[in-house]
């Protein structure tokens, strides 16, 4: 950077992030880049006469896979408006710093740039990749002016111009015909400089520290609140929508008990786990139809017949418990799964052992069913029993064939926790016991990542 190059960046699966930029004094200076400085996260130095600035994001709990290809190319742009005296990206860079405890609540904001509010592309890009809140970058931009205020007409630039020593403009106009880099953005970095100044003169009203966290959080509070009401509302929308699909299911079904009970046997007959499946299907329109009816000791006998018939086919009676046993027979019964699914030998250690991918499958229709009679709860602490047994088997199997399997049944899981309204904390928390059991470090890592990302307090 001090000999070569205008930009650098870094990224590091550990959570590490950085983004550096050079540029001449000349362009910025450091009295204008002073008051945003922000420990170790937004600082710079001056080499040369050229000032060099550091941008760095460090967040714990890394361990994904991180793709800094292409990157660098999409916030580029950024330091093109900090040579044309833009200083929203160091006011961004200030943030950084806020959300990562380099300021005391009562120390005060720098001067806000205009255009907070409405980011380029390059400026998003910049913002997201050093993982500034968005919560925090919506309440600093409420005292950002429009872009469209700041930006000057013909008759402002042209009375600066003419304010300037007629030697310097002489000098500017002999270095532009020499080809001199930079010279326009030197003339745009020094009429946003006086700009700037003359803001600063304003004695704008400055927000402290702890104003804009507490802000931050408000909106952050707001905005769960608000995601909690829509996935209720979501939640509800779909039980009356399948609801009334179910009703309209059994009025076709009217009549048919017989045929039912026959297509019952002969699904189990063929020993066949998808036809498993089936059998429980029509079982369940058996069980739902006798409600209907009063003939709830007559189905009661038809699952007692079938236990017995079919003691031998554990995985059948499995799914049995589905139909007709307490929502604490289904989870005992799905313990019991995860047991037999995620076991190994531990002779096999290192080789391409097999696995029970079937009950695997049940695991996952189990998860579903829980989720179905409201057991959120029961299915985040089992899935947190599969992500410690799962993660063992994978670590002791030679390529971890089971990992498709094992992240399909939690992913189940995860999608409900995103989708269930509960409070962030409890989201974070929850996410954090499932990356702790994870003893390979990578199953379902970018679903957790996002949950965690989409969810992280301010």
């Amino acid at each position: 950077m001090e000999k070569y190059f205008d930009a650098f960046l870094y990224v590091a699966n550990w959570g590490t992030r950085k983004l550096q930029f050079s540029l001449p004094e000349t362009l910025l200076s450091e009295e204008a880049a002073d008051p945003y400085e922000a420990g170790d996260a937004a600082c710079f130095r001056d080499r040369g006469g050229d000032l060099i600035f550091t941008f760095y994001s460090e967040e714990e709990g890394g361990g994904g896979w991180e793709e800094g290809e292409g990157v660098l190319g999409g916030i580029l742009p950024v330091r093109d408006e900090l040579a044309r005296g833009g200083l929203r990206a160091l006011y961004l860079g200030w943030l950084l710093g806020l959300e990562q405890g380099e300021h005391d609540d009562d120390e005060q904001e720098p001067p806000v740039p205009p255009g907070l509010g409405d980011l380029s592309p390059a400026l998003e890009a910049f913002a997201e990749f050093l993982r500034i809140d968005d919560d925090l970058l919506d309440a600093a931009a409420e005292a950002s002016a429009p872009l469209e205020d700041a930006r000057a007409d013909r008759s402002e630039l042209t009375a600066w111009v003419a304010s300037l020593p007629d030697d310097e403009k002489d000098d500017l106009l002999v270095r532009s015909m020499e080809g001199a880099p930079h010279v326009e953005a030197e003339l745009c970095a020094r009429f946003a400089a006086t700009r700037a100044s003359d803001a600063g003169r304003a004695d704008s009203p400055r927000r402290m520290v702890g104003e804009l966290r507490l802000a931050a959080e408000a909106r952050a509070e707001k905005r769960r609140q608000a995601a909690a009401r829509r996935a209720a509302a979501e939640k509800a929308r779909r039980e009356k929508k399948a609801a009334l699909a179910r009703e309209k299911h059994l009025d076709s079904l009217e009549g048919k008990e017989g045929e039912l009970r026959d297509e019952v046997h002969s699904l189990i007959a063929t020993r066949l786990p998808k036809n498993y499946d089936q059998a429980i299907e029509h079982l369940k329109d058996l069980r739902d139809l006798a409600g209907r009816h009063g003939g709830e000791k007559s189905f009661a006998g038809l699952i007692a017949a079938l236990r017995e018939a079919h003691a031998r086919k554990p995985r059948f009676l499995e799914r049995l418990d589905a139909v007709d046993g307490t929502v604490e027979d289904l989870v005992a019964t799905t313990r019991r799964v995860i047991a037999d699914a995620t076991a190994f030998d531990e002779k096999h250690r290192n080789r391409d052992f097999q696995y029970d991918w079937e009950a695997y499958k049940t695991v996952e229709d189990n998860f579903k069913r829980l989720l179905d009679a409201g057991k959120l709860v029961e299915v985040m602490q089992l899935a947190v029993e599969l992500m410690r047994l799962g993660s063992l088997q994978v670590e002791a199997s030679d390529v971890g064939m089971m990992m498709e399997e094992l992240e399909d049944c939690l992913c189940v899981a995860i999608e409900a926790v995103v989708d269930s309204g509960l409070p962030a904390e409890d989201v974070v928390l929850w996410g954090n016991r499932m990356k702790g059991a994870d003893r390979v470090q990578c199953i379902c890592e970018d679903a957790l990542a996002e949950m965690q990302r989409r969810f992280k307090p301010t």
